[in-house]
């Protein structure tokens, strides 16, 4: 009995230290405006952040075995441009072993989970090139090591640019 009770502890622990959290090292994800309208159809309620972890995923794939089977916990950039003009986000996000980072994106109408993101879409002025963007939430941290980090919600107007 006592061999079985020590195998298994040995599993056990073997089964938490196969899966935890990593803070692994991603360079800044590139989200093209159309993975964004396509987030959009596909009914996220932060069409910018959902494509962005989509992305995300497919970084995390390139560089990492077993990204699928990861735990990712830490921030990441990415990158948008509009009309010319290239603007950057970072979000914290925590993905679980066994999910993708797209997994932790919110449906429309969704609870909580995210910080981060903004929305583009249509063309108020026709003839004209325009893009509306904005509306969504972000959050600025600072940290200091040994204490928690404290994080300020700051949320973004949305505007239109035309040209």
């Amino acid at each position: 009995m006592k061999k079985l009770t020590v195998v298994g502890v040995l599993l056990a622990s073997g089964i938490a230290i196969a899966c935890t959290m990593e803070a692994l090292i991603v360079p800044p994800v590139d989200v093209p405006l159309e993975d964004i309208e396509q987030a959009r159809r596909d009914g996220y309620s932060n069409p910018a952040e959902a494509a962005a972890l989509q992305n995300l995923d497919a970084v995390g794939q390139a560089l990492y075995p077993n990204w699928h089977g990861r735990g990712f916990a830490g921030h990441f950039t990415y990158r948008t441009t509009v009309l010319g003009m290239t603007g950057t986000n970072i979000l914290y996000m925590e993905k679980q072993c066994n999910e993708f980072a797209i997994d932790r994106a919110e449906q429309s109408g969704g609870g909580g989970g995210f910080s981060g993101g903004g929305e583009f879409g249509g063309n108020p002025n026709p003839g004209m090139n325009c893009v509306t963007f904005g509306g969504g939430t972000g959050q600025a941290c600072t940290s200091v090591p040994g204490s928690p980090p404290r994080c300020e919600t700051i949320r973004f107007p949305i505007e239109t640019v035309c040209i």
